[in-house]
């Protein structure tokens, strides 16, 4: 099993840095190019929303303000972890979004990324949030 992990300062380029860091990864599996886009996507989302909304507030001191990835590799899957100490939240006890309503605020992330990826799951643990997602390939 092949495995990288890397923490990562909460701002807006390191999302384009983890998944670049999971996309090295990759590189030597025989991963296909459309689920590695897949893969990118649940990367830039995840990521995202924990660098725009996961240290709201002023309660955090600066060196706290970052996440760490994990990038597991086992056959035909990539397993993700993506841990951090801010503020609380279980993605998927969010509300679903209806796609039908064109004036809805945020959501879209959390609903691409329990669509796009086999397995999720959730957990906090001293404090840290754990957010888990495997994706698989043929």
């Amino acid at each position: 099993m092949d495995t990288l992990e890397r923490r990562f300062e909460a701002v807006q380029k390191s999302c384009s840095e983890a998944i670049d860091m999971v996309n090295d990864l990759l590189a030597d599996t025989d991963c296909p190019e459309d689920t590695t886009d897949v893969i990118d996507v649940v990367i830039d989302e995840i990521t995202d929303n924990i660098v725009s909304y996961a240290f709201a507030g002023n309660e955090f001191r600066q060196e706290d303000k970052a996440f760490t990835v994990r990038a597991a590799i086992m056959e035909n899957m990539i397993q993700l972890e993506f841990s951090y100490a801010g503020v609380l939240f279980d993605p998927l006890k969010a509300e679903a979004v209806d796609l039908s309503d064109g004036d809805r605020i945020g959501g879209l992330g959390i609903h691409l990324m329990k669509n796009m990826t086999d397995e999720i799951s959730y957990d906090n643990y001293r404090g840290q949030n754990r957010l888990t997602v495997c994706k698989s390939w043929n």
